[in-house]
């Protein structure tokens, strides 16, 4: 089990963009999102420097003891609110998905 105390919710920043490629093309993150198709880095990259300025996306990665184990995105698109989240898989298992929403 995790120490509450030990997570952090920071936004996430330009560094955070190949963790997260990492992230996006796991197996399971594919099989549950509405695109079940591999990601390629430059589409990645190209969505990446998009969103990661974009005022109607907030993005976040959770950190457990100063390591990213998680992210969780808000978007705005015609005022419709989008929520995304995933745990690495590393990570899964240890009850991170219920704190990162309610962080």
């Amino acid at each position: 089990m995790f120490q509450k105390s030990k997570l952090v919710l920071r936004k996430a920043v330009s560094h955070d963009m190949d963790i997260l490629y990492k992230w996006i093309n796991d197996k399971t993150v594919r099989k549950v999102s509405f695109n079940k198709d591999a990601i390629s880095y430059e589409t990645h990259k190209k969505w990446f420097r998009k969103i990661i300025n974009d005022k109607n996306v907030l993005i976040y990665i959770l950190d457990y003891k100063s390591f990213p184990v998680g992210m969780i995105r808000f978007e705005n698109k015609k005022n419709i609110g989008m929520l995304s989240y995933l745990i690495s898989k590393e990570s899964r298992g240890m009850k991170l998905g219920k704190q990162i929403l309610l962080m």
